[in-house]
């Protein structure tokens, strides 16, 4: 069996495919990413068989649509795939009609589950974030993350707004920038002030160390395949 499950609206893309797995009998669920998928490793899990009547589920992250190689194997290899007992789910922010054609199968099904509302502009609650991270407010910026994921945000556009304060406030540590220099840095002159006052929240080290391990999180889920909202939210609880 393979499914897909597209659309830019990640919140409901996650919750349709978490609604799906749900219905399978004791899901054992393998996640590949556009960097960890190869076909030595696909082609495994397709031939893997469970002793116990367990369903053995390979989600591809993003893959068809980050990696046309991906599409075009999957394409070569319908039939191996819709044969085997492992449960193949595709997820992606979209799904070209040109691309669909190839994959019409009783044993392939194909799921609009809708697109963001929002056009890609950030929520206030989005901003706010980033002012609770610069004042060093756990419970804030804690409250403030799982509103974002509540109202759809990707977890990417949330560590990204992160990552930029943090650097944003480190860059305060080390000297006084000009406000003509600011906007070569894509820095608001706002922004900048504001963040003077939130580096004195943190050390030096301190914000070294979070940037750090915020990297670290964010390259260990596109590898592993591990969901960035858990480990976002995590290293919130650990490092603020």
């Amino acid at each position: 069996m393979l499914s897909f499950f597209y659309g830019t609206d990640y919140r409901a893309r996650l919750e349709a495919v978490t609604l799906y797995i749900k219905t399978l009998q004791n899901p054992h669920v393998e996640r590949l990413t556009a960097d960890t998928f190869s076909e030595r490793v696909f082609n495994a899990s397709l031939e893997r068989n469970s002793l116990f009547g367990d369903a053995q589920v390979v989600i591809l992250e993003d893959c068809a649509t980050s990696n046309g190689d991906v599409l075009q194997f999957l394409k070569n290899n319908i039939d191996a795939i819709v044969v085997s007992p492992t449960v193949v789910i595709a997820t992606q922010d979209s799904f070209l009609k040109k691309d669909q054609k190839y994959f019409t199968h009783p044993d392939i099904s194909i799921e609009h589950t809708g697109d963001e509302k929002r056009e890609g502009i950030r929520s206030k609650t989005l901003f706010a974030l980033t002012d609770a991270l610069a004042a060093n407010s756990k419970k804030d910026v804690w409250v403030l993350y799982l509103k974002e994921c509540e109202q759809g945000t990707r977890p990417e556009e949330i560590f990204g707004v992160l990552f930029w304060m943090l650097k944003i406030l480190r860059l305060r540590h080390e000297k006084d920038i000009r406000e003509t220099e600011l906007s070569k840095l894509g820095i608001h002159p706002f922004v900048w002030q504001k963040a003077g006052h939130g580096a004195k929240n943190f050390t030096k080290e301190k914000l070294d160390g979070m940037i750090v391990s915020l990297t670290i999180i964010f390259h260990e889920a596109r590898k592993k395949g591990i969901d960035l909202e858990i480990l976002l939210e995590e290293w919130i609880l650990r490092e603020i």
